[in-house]
């Protein structure tokens, strides 16, 4: 076998290489549009193993009612996972499917106040506070891109009611008042607030910032509150 036939049977076995590579890539013309981007969420969350049992349940997920080209996932963490009823589709408490919006929205489309609808008809709401994003009152994480959808991490299943942000500023007398120190109040950093719903259940217990402030995120409804100031 002379070299030049050589070389050539050597491109040749790459060039068929090469294109069996690109054609293990392309996305099986059978699948619908939400199927292509559920599986492409799928393949992209697997590469972090704190997401598995969530990916598990993607894998589970009958797309069949859904026709979406694009799509937002909040995937909660295994530790999310295992404090909540985010078991199986079938459940009656946190389903995946509130976990699910029909379209892709970044975190540049995600302005404070901003309202979404899972597939389960739950509104979450976006709020930001001090630059960090909140889906229903948890904290979400960096935007992953999978395909034409995009993907959140967050450590709680989200939850079903609505939620408000609530706030207010606690203040301690000044003991250094006089009339040239004519300040006679001080924030009180560091205050504990105890809240309790109206069901009589505690919740928290939560501490004011250094500004003084007390803002929690919770769901709508009437609280109690107890300001305690440990000197």
């Amino acid at each position: 076998m002379n070299k030049k036939f050589f070389s050539f049977l050597v491109f040749t076995a790459l060039f068929a290489a090469v294109l069996t590579s690109c054609e293990e890539k392309e996305a099986d013309p059978n699948l619908t549009p939400s199927e292509v981007q559920r599986d492409a969420i799928i393949a992209e969350l697997s590469k972090n193993s704190n997401l598995s049992e969530f990916v598990g349940l993607l894998k589970t997920w009958d797309v069949a009612d859904i026709h979406a080209d694009k799509l937002t996932i909040f995937a909660v963490s295994n530790a999310g996972m295992s404090q909540s009823a985010l078991k199986s589709t079938a459940d009656d408490g946190v389903v995946l499917k509130r976990h699910i919006v029909e379209g892709q929205y970044s975190q540049t489309m995600l302005a404070d106040s901003t309202q979404i609808t899972a597939l389960d008809g739950t509104i979450l709401l976006i709020t930001i506070i001090d630059g960090v994003y909140y889906v229903n009152g948890i904290e979400i994480g960096a935007e992953i891109p999978a395909d034409n959808s995009i993907a959140y991490i967050v450590d709680m299943a989200l939850r079903a009611k609505p939620v408000q942000r609530y706030c207010f500023n606690v203040y301690e007398c000044n003991p250094l008042w006089s009339p040239a120190n004519y300040i006679p109040y001080l924030p009180a950093s560091d205050a504990v607030i105890s809240v309790r719903d109206e069901s009589g259940s505690e919740l928290g217990p939560f501490t004011t910032n250094e500004s003084g402030m007390f803002d929690v995120m919770l769901e709508r409804g009437t609280y109690f509150y107890k300001v305690t100031k440990f000197l």
